[in-house]
C-alpha cells in the first residue's frame, strides 16, 4: 500500500510539473532550438515564444514558427506554423547542440513548391534530410495536424490546395521515409468543401541518382460527381451521381505506375432520375509524372479483351491549371445501353426513342477543347413511340465540339424501301439540320412522329397525307427556336386531309416544293369524291392570299355540297340553341385563298350546265365567286355569288341574269338579285329575290298565251311571288296588270286591256 501511494504521489507530482512547466519561460533556449530545427530541416527557421513541454516531451512548444524555403526554389517560406511541438533527444538535452526526435506542426500553412528547373522542395528536403540522417544517424519524425497545403509553381500559387490535412513522416532508414496523409482537396475561390477526403499511405525513398520514388496506396472517399466537376472546372457540368477510387502508385515520381479501381454510382443528368441498376466498378492502370504533372490512365479492355468499353483519361498541369481529356471507346457495344447512358449523361435524345443494334467508335472530351469523336451504329433498328421501326444498316456520326454530324446513312423501312439520312446538330445554339432523301418510301414511315423525332413541327403535306408513297428529299433546319422544312418530292396514290372537306382528297400524283412557309403543290391529279380533277396550289408567307387552280370535268352539285358540309354547316350546341354565338373554327377564320375553278359539266338535278372558269375568293367566313357563266342548251346564266359562313348555316347572295330559259313553250329571261340561307330544301324555302323578267311565246294557261311578257318580281320566303308592272301582248292586244301566288301555290295574274279584264291562273 505504501509503495502504491508513493507511486501515485510521484505520478501526481509529474502531472503537476507537466502542467506547470509550459508556463515557465524558456526563451533562453530559442537560439539553440532554432539552430536544432535548422540542422534537422536544413533550412533557416525563425521561432517566437518558447515554452517547456513535458507532456509531449521532454521538449519544447514553439509559437509562430517560420520555416524558410531553399533559395533554389523561391523566396516565400516553406511553412508558417502556429505552434510547433519539438521532442528533444535526451542524449542532447545537456549538450550545446540540441537534436529533436519528433516535430509536430500544429495548424501550419505549407507550400509545396516547384522550381522553374522542375525540382520540388520536398525532393530537396528528402535529399538533404536523408544525407544528414546518413551522416548523423538520426532524422526526426514529423507530424502535420490540421494543416493547409498549397501548391506553388515558381512565383505562381495554384488555385487548388489541401485543407484539414494530416501528415506523418517517419524515418525507416537513411534513405526511406514512411508517409501517411489525409486531406481534403479544395479551391481558393470556393468557400464550401463537400469533397471526399484524399488519403495515402506508403514509402518515399531517395534513389541513388538523387531522384525520389514512391510506393503508396491512394484512395479518394465517396464524392459527388457535381462536386468533383466544381473542384476541377470551377462550376457544375450538369451531371449528378457518386464516385470513389483507390489505387496503388509505385515508381520514381517522374514515372509512376498506377493501378486501381473506380466506383461509379447513379450517373445521370441533373434533370433526370438515376438510371436503374445502381453503379459499376472499373479497373484502371496507367502512368503519372509528378515532375511534369502528367497522368495517363486506361480502363476496360486491358483486363478483359471482350469488354466492349474502353475508357482513357489524360491530365496535365493538374495541380496548377488543369488540362485534361477523357475518351470512351466502344466496340460492338449494345446500342440500347449506349443510348440510355448518353441520355442520362445529358445528350438531347428524344423521349420514347427505342434502339436495338450495335455501336462502335470513340468519343472524347478535353478541357480546353470540348467534345470530339466519331462512332457508328450498324445492324440497328430505331423506333419512336408506336411508329414502325426503321432499320439502319449503318450510320456514321462525327462530333466536333458542340456540333454532331451524321451520314449520309442508309435507313431501311421494310418492303425494300430505303432512305438516305444526313444531318448536323449544334448543342450550344440548338441549330439543327436534317435531310431525308428517298427513291420511294411509304408516307407512313415519315408521317408518324416526324415532328417529335427532331423536335420539329410536322412535315408540310406529308403530315396531312395518308397511305401512298413519296420520292425526293425533305430538309428540316432549325436556328435558335425557329425551325422550317424545305424539300422537293413527288406523291403517289395518297389521301390528304383538307380542313373544311368531308372526305380526304385522293391524289394519284402531285409534285411538291417546300421552302419554309412557302409551298407549291403542282401537277395535281386526283379525285374529290367521284369527281376527277387536276390543278395546282400555292402558299406563300406574305399576306397575299394562297392561290388554287382546279379543273374538274364533271361534278354533281349535291355531291359538292356534301363534301363542303364541314365548311357550310356546323353542329348546333346547347348554347347556340339559346342564340349564343357558335364561333367558327380556327382554320375557317384564318383561311385566305383565291384562284380559279373550272367545272366543265356541273350536274344540278336533271340538268347539266357547262360552266366556264370561275374566279373565287375565300377570306375567312366570306366566300365570293365572280364572273360566273354557265350554259344549259340555249340557256345562259351569268353573275356572281357570295356566301357568309359565320353562322351555323351559310347565307348566300346572288346577283345575275338568266336568259334563254325554256318556260311553258317559250323563252324566259330573269335579271335580279337573291338571298337565301341553309341547305337542301331550306335554300328554296328561305329564298328572297327581286328583279325584272321578260318572256317570249309563253303559254301561261290553255286559255291564254302571249307573244311577249315582262315586268318586275319580288319573291319572299315561303316561295311567295309577287309580280308588278306586268306587260303582255297577245296579237294586237296589249295587257297590263299584276300577279301574286295563291294559297294553293298557283300564280294568279290580273290583266286588262282597258276594254276587258283577264284573270289567268298559272299552275305551279
Amino acid at each position: 500500500m505504501k509503495i502504491a501511494r508513493n507511486l501515485g504521489l510521484a505520478a501526481l507530482a509529474i502531472l503537476l510539473i507537466g502542467l506547470g512547466v509550459p508556463y515557465i519561460n524558456a526563451n533562453g533556449y530559442r537560439q539553440r532550438i532554432e539552430a536544432a530545427l535548422e540542422r534537422s530541416l536544413d533550412r533557416k527557421v525563425t521561432a517566437g515564444k518558447v515554452h517547456f513541454n513535458l507532456l509531449r516531451g521532454p521538449g519544447f512548444t514553439v509559437e509562430d514558427v517560420t520555416i524558410a524555403e531553399d533559395p533554389s526554389i523561391g523566396i516565400e517560406p516553406m511553412a508558417y506554423v502556429e505552434s510547433l511541438d519539438a521532442r528533444v533527444e535526451l542524449t542532447t538535452l545537456w549538450t550545446r547542440k540540441l537534436a529533436f526526435s519528433n516535430l509536430r506542426l500544429n495548424n501550419p500553412t505549407v507550400n509545396l513548391s516547384k522550381s522553374e528547373s522542375g525540382i520540388w522542395n520536398f525532393q530537396l528536403l528528402l535529399k538533404q534530410a536523408t544525407a544528414r540522417a546518413a551522416a548523423t544517424g538520426s532524422f526526426p519524425s514529423i507530424q502535420v495536424r490540421d494543416g493547409r497545403i498549397n501548391f506553388k509553381f515558381g512565383d505562381y500559387k495554384s488555385i487548388f490546395y489541401l485543407a484539414e490535412s494530416d501528415l506523418d513522416v517517419d524515418p525507416i532508414s537513411a534513405d526511406r521515409l514512411d508517409i501517411r496523409f489525409a486531406g481534403q482537396p479544395a479551391r481558393t475561390d470556393q468557400a464550401s468543401r463537400t469533397f471526399g477526403r484524399l488519403m495515402a499511405r506508403g514509402v518515399l525513398r531517395r534513389l541513388p541518382d538523387g531522384d525520389s520514388a514512391i510506393d503508396a496506396n491512394v484512395a479518394l472517399e465517396r464524392s459527388g460527381v457535381s462536386e468533383v466537376a466544381r473542384l476541377v472546372e470551377g462550376h457544375p457540368i450538369g451531371l449528378h451521381g457518386m464516385f470513389a477510387t483507390n489505387a496503388h502508385v509505385v515508381g520514381p515520381i517522374g514515372n509512376l505506375r498506377v493501378a486501381g479501381q473506380l466506383r461509379l454510382e447513379d450517373i445521370h443528368r441533373w434533370d433526370l432520375l438515376p438510371a436503374k441498376g445502381g453503379g459499376a466498378d472499373l479497373n484502371y492502370e496507367g502512368t503519372a509524372d509528378l515532375k511534369r504533372q502528367v497522368m495517363e490512365l486506361t480502363t476496360g479492355r486491358q483486363q478483359d479483351s471482350q469488354t466492349p468499353v474502353l475508357l482513357r483519361f489524360r491530365a496535365s498541369d493538374f495541380l496548377s491549371e488543369p488540362k485534361w481529356a477523357a475518351s470512351v471507346e466502344v466496340k460492338d457495344a449494345p446500342l440500347d445501353e449506349f443510348v440510355e447512358a448518353a441520355r442520362h449523361a445529358g445528350a438531347p435524345i428524344p423521349d420514347g426513342l427505342q434502339a436495338q443494334g450495335k455501336v462502335a467508335g470513340v468519343i472524347g472530351y478535353s478541357r480546353p477543347g470540348g467534345v470530339q469523336g466519331q462512332f457508328a451504329i450498324f445492324d440497328s433498328a430505331l423506333r419512336l413511340g408506336d411508329a414502325p421501326p426503321l432499320d439502319v444498316r449503318s450510320a456514321a456520326f462525327v462530333i466536333d465540339g458542340h456540333t454532331v454530324k451524321v451520314g449520309p446513312s442508309a435507313v431501311a423501312a421494310g418492303d425494300g424501301q430505303s432512305a438516305d439520312v444526313e444531318g448536323e446538330y449544334n448543342a450550344e445554339s440548338g441549330a439543327l439540320s436534317v435531310q431525308i432523301a428517298t427513291r420511294g418510301m411509304n408516307i407512313s414511315e415519315v408521317r408518324t412522329g416526324s415532328g417529335r423525332l427532331f423536335g420539329a413541327g410536322a412535315i408540310p403535306v406529308l403530315e396531312a397525307s395518308h397511305q401512298g408513297t413519296w420520292r425526293g428529299w425533305v430538309r428540316y433546319t432549325r436556328t435558335a427556336d425557329t425551325g422550317v422544312w424545305s424539300g422537293v418530292f413527288e406523291l403517289r396514290n395518297t389521301r390528304i386531309d383538307v380542313a373544311g372537306l368531308k372526305d380526304p382528297v385522293r391524289l394519284d400524283a402531285a409534285a411538291v416544293e417546300v421552302d419554309g412557309s412557302r409551298m407549291i403543290v403542282s401537277k395535281m391529279k386526283g379525285r374529290l369524291a367521284s369527281s376527277p380533277f387536276t390543278g395546282e396550289y400555292r402558299h406563300d408567307s406574305t399576306p397575299l392570299p394562297d392561290r388554287l387552280r382546279l379543273e374538274i370535268e364533271t361534278a354533281d352539285m349535291n355531291e359538292l355540297e356534301q363534301q363542303l358540309s364541314p365548311s357550310l354547316r356546323r353542329e348546333s350546341t346547347f348554347l347556340s340553341r339559346f342564340r349564343f354565338r357558335n364561333p367558327p373554327p380556327e382554320w375557317l377564320r384564318t383561311r385566305n385563298v383565291e384562284g380559279r375553278v373550272s367545272i366543265r359539266n356541273l350536274v344540278a338535278g336533271d340538268d347539266t350546265w357547262i360552266l366556264e372558269p370561275v374566279e373565287f375568293q375565300w377570306n375567312g367566313v366570306s366566300v365570293t365567286l365572280n364572273g360566273i357563266e354557265a350554259r344549259n342548251g340555249d340557256a345562259i346564266a351569268t353573275g356572281s355569288v357570295s356566301a357568309n359562313l359565320a353562322g351555323s348555316s351559310p347565307r348566300y347572295k346572288l346577283v345575275g341574269k338568266v336568259s334563254g330559259l325554256e318556260y311553258r313553250g317559250g323563252v324566259l329571261s330573269v335579271d335580279g338579285s337573291a338571298a337565301t340561307s341553309g341547305s337542301d330544301a331550306d335554300l328554296l324555302a328561305n329564298a328572297k329575290s327581286s328583279g325584272t323578267f321578260t318572256g317570249d311565246d309563253v303559254t301561261l294557261s290553255p286559255e291564254f298565251s302571249c307573244q311577249s311578257i315582262s315586268g318586275t318580281y319580288e319573291l319572299t320566303p315561303g316561295w311567295h311571288l309577287k309580280l308588278t308592272g306586268v306587260q303582255a301582248s297577245q296579237g294586237l292586244d296589249a295587257y297590263t296588270g299584276q300577279g301574286t301566288t295563291q294559297s294553293d301555290g298557283r300564280l294568279l295574274l290580273e290583266l286588262t286591256t282597258g276594254k276587258r279584264q283577264v284573270r289567268v291562273a298559272v299552275a305551279k
